[in-house]
């Protein structure tokens, strides 16, 4: 068996071409940029007004003297005509400052004294005062936003303020889901005493829509090998297929069988590991990733968010998964000395966040991972966490 860091490094070292294509501005949710993004003009690209005000120079300003209101500018509005001394514009937010000006009032500090005339009600005046200047944000051709940077909503508004109507972005994977076992049923389907609804398959599907990966093949299949092999070669091409079941040490679990008789490369069997000791991974001839989850449903978010996720996130282009430190509330003791992953939930108490741990019982606990907020783990050489001490934590979302 290998460690849980050591699959980790397994799993990613296969990724080496990531996909790429172009999509336009609208579509970009949930993608990473595959190229790097430079401006295309200085920004901002004038002198431009922080303020409703009036803009005049502070070298002659002076609290004492009455100015002349030349002209009123608004955004989008230019304005090029000699403005004589002692003289000032009233200008909105977002409007161009005239050449030979270099300072904007507030509207606050002023007083019309009668139509056409204004006096301010301040001592002083600094250059450049309530001014954005011109390229003081970005400079021309300088680097905005790099390849590998997630589309949030605030990158997709640097994009549209430099014109970038397309980008390149790295592809989402091609994914089938296969749920296998005798015992599995369809959800619609009312249940023998010795049968079960699929669950699995939907927790995957949930952990792949927050990211809007599409599952284009999804079939339960029986502990049959002809039927593994079918299914399997239906979706050799796409880029993986997530099974769960079969990869234990069963008379049924047939999966590593029926993956050396299609030619899969086996990466890992077996992972130090508590839940999903079990789990499986390889590689097709024609490059399709293949995880095999073990059937129980606690095993399934565990595995999925230890190896499955890195994997996609990586062939996504984001960036690695973020753990977290928080202290734990209770003392946690464990008799193996496999690294274990337990479900928690955040708690606030008195301004600390603390872990608390969500007793289970057993990977097989269709509750086990209700109300959790991520997963802590208790290292393999570490038998007691003491409370209060701090541990390791991933979110689930």
């Amino acid at each position: 068996m290998i460690s849980v860091e050591e699959a980790i490094e397994k799993i990613l070292s296969t990724i080496h071409n990531q996909k790429i294509e172009k999509k336009f501005i609208t579509q970009l949710n949930h993608y990473v940029l595959a190229e790097d993004v430079f401006a295309d003009r200085d920004y901002p690209p004038f002198n431009r007004s922080a303020m409703d005000g009036y803009a005049l120079s502070s070298k002659t300003f002076s609290k004492e003297k009455t100015y002349k209101v030349v002209t009123t500018l608004f955004a989008g509005e230019v304005y090029t005509s000699q403005i004589p001394e002692g003289s000032c514009i009233k200008i909105m937010t977002g409007a161009p400052v005239p050449d030979g000006l270099d300072a904007v009032v507030k509207v606050e500090d002023s007083e019309e004294i009668e139509s056409g005339l204004v006096r301010f009600n301040i001592e002083f005046v600094s250059e450049w005062v309530n001014i954005a200047c011109l390229g003081e944000d970005v400079k021309s051709e300088e680097l905005v936003l790099k390849k590998g940077t997630l589309c949030t909503p605030q990158v997709v508004s640097i994009l549209a303020t430099f014109g970038k109507e397309e980008v390149f972005v790295f592809s989402k994977p091609r994914v089938a889901i296969f749920p296998t076992g005798n015992e599995i049923v369809s959800i619609e389907k009312t249940p023998t005493l010795a049968q079960i609804r699929d669950s699995n398959s939907y927790t995957i599907n949930s952990f792949l829509n927050q990211l809007e990966i599409p599952i284009l093949n999804h079939k339960i299949l029986t502990d049959e090998e002809d039927d593994l092999k079918e299914q399997i070669e239906k979706s050799i091409d796409l880029d993986c297929i997530i099974l769960t079941g079969g990869v234990s040490m069963g008379e049924l679990d047939l999966l590593p069988k029926v993956m050396q008789e299609l030619g899969v490369k086996e990466m890992i069997h077996k992972v130090k590991l508590k839940p999903g000791k079990p789990f499986w991974f390889g590689i097709a001839r024609t490059g399709c990733k293949i995880f095999g989850l073990p059937g129980n449903p606690f095993s399934v978010q565990v595995t999925y968010k230890l190896f499955v996720e890195p994997w996609i996130r990586h062939f996504m282009g984001f960036r690695e998964q973020q753990y977290f430190y928080f202290p734990i509330k209770h003392e946690k003791i464990k008799k193996h000395k496999m690294e274990e992953y337990f479900p928690v939930k955040l708690e606030n108490e008195n301004g600390i966040s603390y872990l608390n741990e969500i007793k289970h019982n057993g990977s097989g606990d269709i509750l086990a991972g209700l109300y959790s907020d991520g997963i802590a783990v208790q290292e393999e050489g570490r038998n007691t966490i003491h409370s209060r001490e701090n541990v390791k934590f991933l979110f689930w979302i």
